[in-house]
């Protein structure tokens, strides 16, 4: 802003920020959130150009929206400049005339299972492709392929509703836990698109606690044990009023005029904290962390010591900017607490992520 406007409202979102001490964590916030709106608006995309009869879709903004309660929506910022949220030949690989699609049951995939995916094709370019050979690949985060195949040559006609072909690639040997990439395209031309799906150890059964104790209340049972120098592993009661709920969804357009949904933008994290290691993450939220953050608590810090840096935090609200944590450690007394947001108890363990999350921190805090 060098004219003469002034941008009163970013105005008030820094000063908030400076109000609860995390200014420093601006850019780390914006691109943490940012990444998951893009993953958001590359599923909505997608989600329109599998659909059958779908004559296409209109964006509400591409650029962040400075009136109406501020929107802070956009790919690109209010003088439709990048954010470096996207480029511009990735933004393109899902919202082109001509996009690769993937229909799949799931992203989270264990090593005993077949992957596999139902290919499917939007084009909607000038004239039909004629002999189209589309080619898949999976490969690993170092690039290491684990599967790879051409499908039947297909002509494609100008349309949403063509399907070449089915993919089926078992995980046995795959080296989990790991985030795999899916490409598929079209042989000899520029046109492919991407998906990572997760995959986890098969016999990963409830980890057993060591010598941590595990435990849902902060009760005399947790005090003594952390009095004595010991571990506790801490599961945040949501009765507590120093919690919030979490989900995996952003807010939409602005939390002050759409009020009653989650006020929260993601998570940020570092993916190298040793307490990750046995859970492949980027450094925002990502499919692997949907059923995981749905229903979660967040521990408002500025109750507790805002001095606190959590392993793994959740961006709230520019309208609030509280400090949050979901996963939080802490020296206390002699003892050393991992409190943690995320239910990785009882019925939640049927899922591969949260048994493998849970496996992560144990080992982290043996």
């Amino acid at each position: 802003y060098t004219g003469h406007l002034k941008p009163r409202n970013l105005e008030f979102y820094r000063d908030l920020l400076v109000e609860t001490g995390m200014l420093a964590l601006n850019k780390e916030y914006q691109q943490a959130s940012g990444a998951l709106a893009m993953l958001l608006y590359k599923e909505e995309i997608e989600a329109a150009l599998r659909t059958p009869g779908y004559d296409g879709f209109q964006l509400l903004d591409l650029h962040d929206f400075p009136g109406q309660g501020t929107a802070l929506v956009g790919a690109l910022d209010a003088f439709w400049d990048s954010k470096g949220l996207v480029t511009p030949e990735e933004f393109r690989r899902y919202c082109s005339p001509t996009v690769p699609l993937l229909r799949m049951d799931k992203r989270v995939w264990v090593t005993d299972e077949t992957f596999t995916a139902q290919t499917q094709v939007a084009h909607f370019g000038a004239r039909p492709i004629k002999q189209a050979v589309f080619t898949w690949h999976i490969a690993d985060e170092k690039g290491v392929t684990v599967a790879q195949g051409d499908l039947p040559v297909i002509d494609v006609p100008i349309d949403n509703n063509t399907f070449p072909g089915e993919i089926s690639a078992s995980l046995e040997n795959v080296s989990a836990p790991a985030k795999l990439t899916v490409t598929l395209g079209i042989k000899g031309t520029p046109t492919s698109n991407s998906w990572e799906i997760w995959v986890y150890p098969a016999d990963t059964a409830q980890a057993e606690p060591g010598n941590v104790l595990v435990a849902s209340q902060f009760d005399a049972e947790v005090q003594r044990h952390l009095a004595e120098g010991g571990s506790v592993l801490l599961f945040t009661d949501a009765t507590r009023r120093e919690t919030v709920p979490t989900g995996f969804l952003p807010i939409f357009w602005c939390g002050k005029w759409f009020r009653g949904q989650p006020r929260q933008l993601g998570i940020l994290c570092d993916p190298s904290h040793p307490a990750l290691a046995g859970f492949p993450t980027d450094f925002h939220s990502n499919w692997q962390w949907y059923h995981l953050l749905e229903g979660a608590r967040s521990l408002k810090l500025e109750a507790l010591d805002t001095g606190l840096k959590p392993v793994v935090r959740m961006v709230d609200d520019w309208n609030k900017n509280r400090p949050l944590g979901l996963i939080v450690e802490a020296k206390v007394g002699r003892g050393q607490l991992l409190a943690c947001g995320i239910n990785l108890q009882g019925d939640a363990l049927k899922r591969p992520e949260a048994r493998q999350l849970r496996h992560s921190l144990l080992a982290y805090m043996n």
